[in-house]
């Protein structure tokens, strides 16, 4: 499993959101999603995504995946996400 960390420019956030749980949400599990989690951050436009995925491979394969490139599309995403691929390097609790 990798993390995959994106940075998403939007429109209308509430537009996206329910695009993202609703159109989206198939579009990502069939491609490997295991999980997603959406965070606001202080400028109203940008949301940051923690995605959690089988594989670099099938996350390569979704962002090329036309479908998915027009569910962005169609969700309101601005400029094309930035992704940043994470390698954990420590997980405790607390």
């Amino acid at each position: 499993m990798i993390h995959v960390l994106a940075e998403v420019c939007v429109a209308e956030v509430d537009r996206f959101l329910e695009a993202f749980v609703a159109g989206g949400k198939s579009i990502r599990t069939r491609h490997g999603c295991v999980k997603s989690t959406v965070f606001r951050t202080q400028n109203p436009q940008i949301l940051t995504i923690l995605f959690a995925w089988s594989s670099r491979e099938d996350f390569v394969a979704f962002t090329e995946d036309p479908l998915a490139q027009e569910s962005m599309r169609a969700a309101g995403t601005l400029p094309p996400p930035q992704f940043t691929y994470l390698d954990r390097a420590l997980e405790i609790d607390g």
